[in-house]
C-alpha cells in the first residue's frame, strides 16, 4: 500500500507543478522480456514522446552482461533507460552493437542478466541519471544534491517510473492534437507551444545568455531557453532562463554544442564573458 501511495503523491505532484487536469491513462501489460539481435531493434523502440515503447507500452532496455559484481554498485552496474537519452543513444553507435540488450515490461524492478559465472541471473538494476531527469523522476535533476541523487538512484522504483511515463505520455498525445503537428516534428517532453514559447523567451531577453552575459542576437540558433526547475511543462515565465548552448551545455552536462561552441567562444572572448566553451575542448 506504501508504494502505491507514493505512486499517487508522486503524480500528484507533477500534476500540480505543471496546472494539468487529472487524465485517465492506461497501458495493456503484456509480459515482454526479449533479448534484442541488432541496433536497429533497439532505435525502433524510440518513439516521438522520447519514451522507449514497444507494442504501444512503455519498456525499459539495458545491456545483458554484466562483471560478477559490478552490477551491485550504482557506479559500475550497466543502467536500465526508458528514455531515448544521449547516454543510450552514444553507446548503441559506439558499441557497434557487440554488447547484447534486452527489452522488458517488467515492472518489480528484477532484471535477467549474465556475468561470467551464472547465466540468467535475476538481480536489480539502476537507472540511468539523463533518464530520471528527462521525466523528472522524485524531481531529480543534475543540480539534486550528490546524497539525494544516490538515494533516488538505489531506491528506484520501476512502477513509480513507469506511472511518470504514462502521465507525461498522456500530456504529450493530448499536446500532440492541439498543436497539430506530426508526433514526430513536437519536441519530446514538451508542451505544443513550446517553441513559441522559446523564441518570445529569447527574442525578450535580446539573445543574452543570463549566465556568462554574452549577446549572441547574430546567432539565434546558439541560444536557447532553459526550464529553470526542470520540469518541460512548466513554462512561466519565472522559471525560463535565456542560455546560449554552451553555458546550457554546463548545466546539463551534455555537449550537443555542433557549430556553435566556436562562435560562442568568440563571442565570449570578444565580449569579455566568462568563457565557458573552453570547458568541452
Amino acid at each position: 500500500m506504501a508504494k502505491v501511495d507514493d505512486i499517487i503523491q508522486e503524480l500528484k505532484s507533477i500534476r500540480e507543478r505543471i496546472g494539468a487536469k487529472p487524465v485517465d491513462f492506461s497501458f495493456e501489460r503484456v509480459r515482454i522480456d526479449n533479448d534484442l539481435a541488432s541496433r536497429s531493434e533497439v532505435e525502433a523502440l524510440f518513439h516521438p514522446s522520447g519514451f522507449l515503447m514497444k507494442g504501444g507500452m512503455p519498456v525499459f532496455v539495458y545491456i545483458r552482461d554484466h562483471t560478477e559484481s559490478g552490477y551491485l554498485s550504482p557506479e559500475q552496474a550497466r543502467k536500465i533507460h526508458f528514455y531515448k537519452c544521449r547516454t543510450l543513444q552514444e553507446k548503441i553507435r559506439a558499441k557497434k552493437f557487440e554488447l547484447r540488450y534486452r527489452v522488458t515490461s517488467r515492472d518489480d524492478n528484477r532484471y535477467l542478466i549474465d556475468t561470467e559465472r551464472q547465466k540468467e541471473k535475476e538481480v536489480a538494476l539502476y537507472p540511468c541519471q539523463n533518464c530520471l531527469e528527462r521525466v523528472s523522476y522524485q524531481c531529480f535533476s543534475w543540480q539534486t544534491p550528490l546524497g539525494e541523487k544516490e538515494k533516488i538512484v538505489r531506491n528506484f522504483d520501476a512502477k513509480v517510473a513507469l506511472a511518470l511515463i504514462g502521465q507525461q505520455f498522456e500530456i504529450f498525445r493530448e499536446d500532440v492534437a492541439k498543436s497539430g503537428l506530426s508526433p514526430a516534428s513536437l519536441p519530446a517532453g514538451y508542451s505544443g507551444s513550446w517553441r513559441r514559447i522559446s523564441r518570445e523567451l529569447r527574442r525578450s531577453k535580446n539573445y543574452t545568455c543570463e549566465q556568462c552575459g554574452v549577446q549572441l542576437k547574430n546567432a539565434p540558433q546558439c541560444v536557447d531557453t532553459h526550464h529553470g526547475d526542470h520540469d518541460k511543462q512548466n513554462n512561466r515565465y519565472s522559471n525560463l532562463v535565456c542560455l546560449c548552448k554552451c553555458c546550457h551545455a554546463k548545466l546539463h552536462g551534455h555537449y550537443t554544442l555542433g557549430s556553435c561552441k566556436d562562435y560562442i567562444d568568440k563571442e565570449q572572448k570578444r565580449q569579455g564573458c566568462v568563457r565557458t566553451c573552453i570547458e568541452f575542448n
